[in-house]
């Protein structure tokens, strides 16, 4: 796992460079995706400031290489980043000089273009090139992750943390209580389906046994089952709501008034007692439990 720390102001670049006949699919925590400000296929770049706010806390950033033809997962390449303060940053800037000099010797070991180690100055924080993203980790990290992981405070997920990728649908009234999840097919609820939908945790449904809630032992027909991918939605709370995303390849559609179809990467306010359609002949249904 290669670590990265984006401090504010500072723009870090992560690309991959697959393999031929593959593709690249990003899954990065959606609480980060604020600070995502530039995709292409197989690169995204990082920017943290005052318009684009997540919390300090650290966040998950996977690439997922597969097979063109088959859309077989090959293999990943995890990120963790931390988001780290405007403290951290002026600590950064304003090391002592024998520490700049470890830092810009560590920079010439890692990239032939320099030539002399010099003192890290600002810029060198906040310019990198996509070759180097854990470079810029090394430079602009006043201290090693592992060192940091308990001091910074647990996220909470919020409106804004999602601003760049906003929802599909008005944010229902807040619900109160204990909600769960129940699989259907054909509008009838199906046995031994019923998940809790617990706060601070993120329930995956699609058709990998590995799945919070697997789907593979109850599609309709085996073409039917083609239609659904292996990691399809995501559930979680959010302002005392609770959400769906679309992670998967074809859309969704929240059964709400008005119905709202989420397509790839695309993400709505799930309204209690409403149907979430998949596009495998199954459903989802949210419900509230009675204590």
């Amino acid at each position: 796992m290669k670590k990265i720390t984006l401090i504010p102001n500072s723009r870090i670049p992560i690309s991959v460079d697959p393999p031929t006949e593959t593709r690249v699919e990003w899954e990065i925590d959606i609480k980060l995706e604020p600070a995502v400000v530039e995709r292409t296929p197989n690169a995204i770049t990082l920017f943290l400031d005052a318009a684009n706010p997540v919390r300090p806390a650290f966040y998950a950033i996977d690439a997922i290489f597969k097979d063109n033809a088959t859309g077989q997962e090959l293999k990943r390449e995890a990120y963790m980043v931390r988001v780290a303060t405007e403290s951290d940053r002026a600590a950064t800037i304003t090391q002592p000089a024998a520490d700049q000099q470890i830092a810009a010797s560590e920079k010439q070991e890692l990239s032939s273009s320099c030539a002399e180690p010099t003192p890290l100055k600002t810029e060198d924080i906040v310019s990198t090139t996509p070759e180097s993203p854990v470079l810029a980790a090394k430079q602009m990290s006043p201290a090693p992750v592992d060192d940091v992981a308990e001091s910074l405070p647990p996220v909470e997920k919020t409106a804004n943390t999602v601003q760049e990728n906003t929802p599909s649908n008005p944010p229902p009234p807040p619900l109160q209580g204990e909600y769960a999840l129940v699989l259907c097919r054909n509008g009838v609820d199906i046995a031994s389906t019923e998940t809790d939908v617990q706060r601070e945790v993120t329930i995956t449904v699609g058709k990998e046994a590995a799945c919070t809630l697997s789907l593979r032992s109850h599609f309709p027909s085996e073409e039917l089952s083609r239609k659904c991918s292996r990691k399809q939605l995501d559930v979680f709370w959010l302002d005392a709501r609770i959400c769906v995303k679309n992670i998967g390849t074809n859309s969704v559609i929240i059964n709400s008034t008005p119905p709202h179809k989420l397509h790839t990467n695309e993400w709505g306010y799930w309204p209690e007692n409403a149907i979430v359609t998949l596009p495998c002949g199954l459903s989802l249904r949210l419900r509230k439990r009675i204590s």
